[in-house]
């Protein structure tokens, strides 16, 4: 993700040949999400770095070898968001709006599945800035689904601590996890 960024801002300098790296990067990146979705229909728009037992085992809340998976996802989607802006590079959105769909419609099958409490025990690890990748999606398609997603992105034991105005509710908290989240809910 962060190397597609890098990619993008290049080319928006008239870097040619980073231009070109980027466009075959992304173009690559459709090749398997394409063949994921060929393969296991399911799986929609899926594209990450890692198999879909990551967000399967994080749903079930058995964060046993799990990291953050979201994280990892924000910065893939935040890197096809920088190809599409800054680069200019078509096949980036749809290649976001893909992923974004597919993870819409997951979350949203688990939390009619196992309710909004399941779903926010799941925002337990970190998760970068999901919010503000899907809001600055929104801004693009104007599509409620990618609001949507934001939205799922609002951990209420972090906000709403926030906005009841308590005296610290900051402190001990992890920055590198909560920095993003207040940086997509200003967005």
């Amino acid at each position: 993700g962060h190397f597609l960024s890098a990619l993008a801002f290049a080319a928006a300098a008239g870097d040619v040949q980073m231009h070109a790296k980027g466009a075959r990067l992304v173009s690559e990146l459709r090749i398997c999400q394409l063949a994921i979705r060929s393969s296991i229909p399911t799986l929609g728009g899926w594209l990450s770095a890692y198999g879909i037992d990551h967000i399967e085992r994080l749903e079930a809340h058995n964060k046993t070898r799990v990291w953050a998976p979201y994280y990892t996802l924000h910065k893939i989607m935040a890197g096809l968001y920088d190809q599409h802006v800054h680069a200019a590079n078509a096949e980036a959105l749809i290649v976001l709006v893909d992923l974004a769909d597919y993870l819409t419609s997951r979350i949203t099958a688990l939390i009619a599945k196992k309710g909004e409490a399941w779903w926010q025990a799941c925002l337990d690890v970190e998760f970068g800035g999901m919010n503000e990748v899907a809001l600055n999606l929104f801004a693009l398609t104007n599509r409620t689904a990618h609001r949507l997603l934001a939205s799922y992105f609002t951990p209420h034991n972090f906000f709403d601590p926030l906005a009841q105005g308590k005296s610290d509710p900051l402190d001990g908290l992890h920055a590198n996890q909560h920095l993003p989240i207040v940086v997509g809910a200003a967005r």
